[in-house]
This record gives C-alpha cells, structure tokens and sequence, in this order.
C-alpha cells in the first residue's frame, strides 16, 4: 500500500488586472496611498518590499530601485518608470521634512534589522536609511517607551485598494499582489523574455549569470516598465498626440484598451494607426484582427481584450 502525506499544494491561476482596468485602479486610488500603488505596478515588488524601502535604495539619476532581501531572501534591481522619477523626487521631500522633524524631536531612527542595528546603532537616525514612504504618526515603542517613526500600514494600503477596485467597478478579487502578477503578466503579453520577467520578481530560478545581465539591462533601459506604456496610451487618449494622429488614437485606445465594447473604425484611419503606432514606440499594440478591420472602410470589430489570467508564478 503507497503510503500517504500531505497533499501537494496545486499551482494557482492567479487573476491579472487588465490594462483597462489597472488604468481605473490607479485613477481611483487615494493619496498618499497613490503613488506606492503606482510602483507596485510599475516594479513589480510585493507590498512589503516597497513599503521597506530606503532612501539609499532609490537611484532617481539612474532609474533603478533596489530591493533588498525579498520573498525567497535575495536582493535585486527593478527599473523606477520614467513617469514617477518626478512624483518619487516629490514625494522625497515630504519624507525628508518628517526626518528633520525627527531629528529636531529627539526621536531615536526608524527600524533596523537586528543585526545592522547592533554594527550601526546610529545609521537608523541617518537620511540614507530613513523610509521612502514613511508614516505622518510616530508610534512608541512598548519596551522603551521611545517615539519611532514607522513606514505606512499595510493593511492601510490592501484597504485603500480594495476600496479603489469597487469604486472603479473592477469585479474581481484585487489586492496588492494582483497589481504584481499584473505586472509580470503586461511585460510578457508585450513580448519580454520570461528569464528577464523572473529577474524582476525575483524568482530564484534566474541563475546568477543572468542576474548581473539583467541588472546591466535595468541600467541601460533595456526593459520598459508597463506604467510608462500605460502613460504613452493615456497621452494619446488625451490628444497629445500630433494632430494628424487625434482621430486614430481615439480608436486605437479605445480597441486596445477599452471593455470589449465595438468599435467602428474608418477606413482612413488605417494608414494614420500605424504611424501612430510607430511613433509611440510600439507602446500601443492593436490585434491582428483590428489590423485588418482597419484596411476595410466601415467594418466594424470587436476589440481584443487582454487575458485575465497568467499561468507565470509571481509568488
């Protein structure tokens, strides 16, 4: 008789935002819970890893955040989306100004790891280790009795999202993580090496060979946020396009990025898409059945949605 253990745990499907409704996300997310949302999209990172990062973590000149000891222990480089360099700088000074108040109160630094903690009992008091997203209350500590200044709440954060998605009329399941597999989901469906996503969610299945190139590929810009290319779109959607490109992008966002919904395309708008397309970096990408739709006049097709499940395990 086989003997019998615990069962295995199964592979889960893990629900994914579409782009359409990441966008509705984010518009309905409040403040100051806006912009660590953002970065969990645009980077990938789990909630607590953003939530712990420091100051000396963040190269605004490079465009590289660095996240240290993740969910299977391991550091690794993210890219920063161009289009929060100017928020995080912003954001920056607020987080200064709350650690100059510390220091002119007295208060002993932020949190340390115990070990750092007790080889640098003083680094928690400096700017460099100080948090990127700290909280406006300071709390006490029990044993001590010290006043200490903690990063924003999680649950916090779940709650401010959970609340956004049902706002937005997103009638899934969505919390943090859903914006993290949304993250690995987007960079595959627009063509990003599997190994090059692993690397971002800090996977350990990315040898370390592959590691040190994709760090260099972070440096040099070789991988697009999904955020950025969501910010190209929204530009277009706002006719900040050329002009000879208004009346394509209006359809062209509304194929790739709407509900599903029909949409008439004109058939002058078919030379004027693909312009549009190759001036926005290939940021917008159509089917290929509205690619088609476009060259005949008056056809009408219906937009192709992205999937709402990605079998890559983001964990």
């Amino acid at each position: 008789m086989q003997e019998t253990g615990s069962p295995r745990a199964r592979g889960r499907i893990t629900s994914a935002l579409t782009t359409g409704e990441v966008r509705a996300l984010l518009v309905a997310v409040p403040q100051p819970s806006s912009l660590v949302v953002r970065l969990l999209y645009g980077t990938g990172m789990r909630l607590r890893e953003a939530l712990r990062l420091r100051v000396k973590d963040v190269a605004l000149a490079h465009g590289i955040i660095l996240v240290h000891a993740g969910g299977n222990g391991r550091g690794r480089a993210v890219m920063l989306p161009q289009s929060l360099v100017v928020p995080m700088r912003r954001h920056l000074t607020h987080s200064r100004a709350l650690w100059e108040q510390d220091r002119s109160a007295g208060r002993v630094g932020v949190w340390m790891p115990d070990a750092l903690d007790r080889g640098h009992p003083h680094a928690g008091a400096t700017w460099a280790w100080h948090w990127v997203f700290p909280a406006d209350e300071v709390s006490v500590e029990a044993d001590t009795g010290a006043e200490q200044r903690p990063h924003l709440c999680e649950r916090q954060l779940q709650r401010h999202i959970r609340e956004a998605a049902a706002a937005a009329g997103i009638d899934k399941r969505v919390c943090a993580h859903s914006l993290r597999h949304s993250f690995a989901t987007h960079l595959l469906q627009a063509g990003t090496e599997l190994r090059t996503v692993q690397a971002l969610l800090g996977q350990p299945h990315a040898s370390a060979a592959t590691i040190y190139t994709h760090v260099l590929r972070v440096a040099a810009g070789a991988t697009r946020s999904p955020l950025d290319a969501l910010a190209v779109r929204e530009a277009a959607a706002g006719y900040e396009a050329a002009p000879r490109y208004e009346a394509a992008a209006g359809e062209l966002i509304a194929a790739t990025a709407g509900a599903g919904g029909e949409s008439t395309v004109p058939g002058a708008a078919g030379g004027a898409a693909g312009e549009l397309i190759a001036a926005t970096a290939g940021a917008v990408r159509v089917s290929p059945a509205f690619g088609a739709a476009a060259r005949a006049p008056g056809a009408r097709t219906r937009a192709s949605e992205e999937p709402e499940y990605c079998v890559v395990d983001a964990a």
